[in-house]
């Protein structure tokens, strides 16, 4: 009977002891359904930052960090594949020392962890505390809390709060509140410092979007400057390349603007080289994968030929009506071939890493040509001799093969229509 006795107690001892000093974050943290969800992680080394951006954009936890103490610019090595994102977080806090707080099971907040070096606080004497006030109401500087430690507001030196994603619970944090009660969204890179969070109206569900309104100083276009940064970081374009087709074998390609909205100029070289130019736009279809449209034109390609027609001369002999000289004279109309090529391109493109893509796809293809003789439009079968193949020979764009042609001989213009394919390379500055 003792010993069933004490191997019940024994039993009761370990529970509580698992249920009482077992770490309650360790527990939250662990079993979150969003820390299992899988990031794809498709590059070899990334930035503290560049891996928080991407946890944020596949499984919609928001995070924030104090920029002052946290280094998000140190690379970390990483396998390509899949990752949960409980995995990848202790991946950055083995290889960075940069641990982790989960608030209201949808927020992170970065802090320090094995690795960091902490500098020990000065002995000070003790002071009357100070109190500020926040939405009408009297708060002690020392109660505005970081992490899980008391830090008091330094207005020299104020520390930078980054938030990845739109969360009002980091503004709730930061201004001295626990951790539940607010939600937040996704989107969104927001620096912040510890005396604007202060201001945070920690009694509504207002959103970080409404922080101009109750932050004082300079924080509006702090706020703007940043998400502007971040708008034409994930979204701006600058890329070099080359393209081929069936028509051009190498053309030099440069694109600016940005992925929804962008201008493209080329040079193709061959039988023809011009300038194109147009504009095009990208939508992302999975992970790695865009669709490009791209719709282009240039100046029309002219070339100058001659048109040379024999006229025979039938001249009577004179006192000798039944006798005709015959003499032939040689007539030259000079006249101009001018095409103008304007093109639609539907495209895939796969980007291979952050910089390099190679995309392919379908032109559709439209070639205008207009024929004209001293500045005046003219019929081929005007000035060119019977039987000759006029739009076959007098060219200034040859197509490769064609789907609709509406030449004729009679007409002083046409257009011809082809399919081709187009290969391109882009490196993306």
């Amino acid at each position: 009977m003792t010993v069933k006795l004490a191997i019940k107690l024994t039993y009761i001892a370990v529970c509580l002891f698992l249920l009482l000093g077992f770490p309650k974050d360790a527990i939250a943290q662990t079993g979150n359904p969003m820390l299992y969800k899988e990031i794809h992680l498709a590059q070899k080394s990334y930035t503290v930052l560049a891996l928080t951006q991407e946890m944020q954009r596949q499984t919609g936890i928001t995070f924030s960090y104090d920029a002052a103490k946290i280094n998000a610019q140190k690379k970390i090595k990483i396998k390509q594949g899949n990752l949960t994102a409980i995995s990848l977080l202790n991946l950055i806090k083995k290889r960075s020392g940069i641990s982790y707080k989960l608030i209201n099971n949808a927020h992170i907040i970065y802090k320090f962890g094995i690795g960091q070096k902490k500098t020990k606080p000065k002995k000070t004497k003790k002071k009357t505390p100070t109190a500020v006030t926040i939405n009408n109401r009297p708060v002690l500087k020392e109660d505005i809390h970081l992490d899980d430690e008391k830090a008091s507001v330094d207005d020299d030196e104020p520390q930078q709060v980054i938030v990845v994603g739109d969360s009002a619970v980091a503004a709730y944090y930061y201004a001295g509140g626990g951790g539940g009660g607010y939600g937040g969204g996704s989107g969104g890179y927001k620096e912040y410092t510890i005396q604007q969070a202060a201001r945070f109206p920690t009694n509504s569900m207002s959103s970080w979007d409404n922080l101009d309104n109750n932050a004082s100083g300079s924080f509006g276009s702090s706020w703007n400057s940043s998400n502007a940064i971040s708008f034409f970081k994930n979204n701006g374009l600058v890329e070099l390349g080359f393209s081929m087709d069936e028509t051009y074998y190498f053309n030099p390609t440069a694109r600016l603007g940005f992925h929804f909205l962008y201008g493209t100029v080329a040079y193709n070289l061959g039988a023809y080289p011009h300038v194109r130019y147009g504009i095009g736009t990208a939508a992302r279809i999975s992970e790695r994968f865009r669709f490009h449209i791209d719709v282009t034109s240039g100046k029309p390609q002219t070339k100058g030929f001659t048109a040379i027609n024999i006229d025979t001369i039938r001249t009577p002999q004179p006192g000798n009506d039944s006798a005709i000289d015959i003499s032939f004279e040689t007539r030259e109309t000079p006249f101009v071939v001018s095409s103008k090529l304007s093109r639609v391109a539907l495209s895939v493109a796969w980007e291979i890493n952050d910089n390099f893509s190679i995309s392919g796809g379908l032109i559709f293809n439209h070639l205008r040509t207009n024929y004209t003789s001293n500045n005046r439009s003219v019929n081929l079968s005007d000035i060119l001799p019977i039987g000759v193949d006029a739009d076959m020979k007098y060219r200034s764009i040859d197509p490769p093969y064609l789907l609709i042609n509406s030449y004729s001989a009679n007409k002083s213009a046409n257009s011809k229509v082809w399919l081709g394919l187009q290969l391109t390379l882009m490196y993306r500055l």
